[in-house]
């Protein structure tokens, strides 16, 4: 995996969960507040792994 592959996956995930904070400071109608809250909150740690996945590859990749 190329360098610039893995930096593109920490930005989307850091999207990600920077959409998901900001919808949670916004109004919620359709799904309920509740389950909205809870996929959020899911959305969050998805992204949360995809950044530490991204971090350790990285390392991988430039100690090398």
């Amino acid at each position: 995996m190329k360098v610039d592959d893995i930096l593109r996956i920490q930005k989307l995930a850091s999207r990600i969960r920077t959409v998901s904070v900001v919808s949670q400071e916004g109004e919620v109608c359709e799904l309920g507040e509740e389950g909205v809250q809870d996929l959020l909150e899911i959305q969050q740690e998805q992204a949360m792994e995809i950044e530490r996945i991204a971090a350790r590859l990285l390392k991988s990749v430039t100690v090398r």
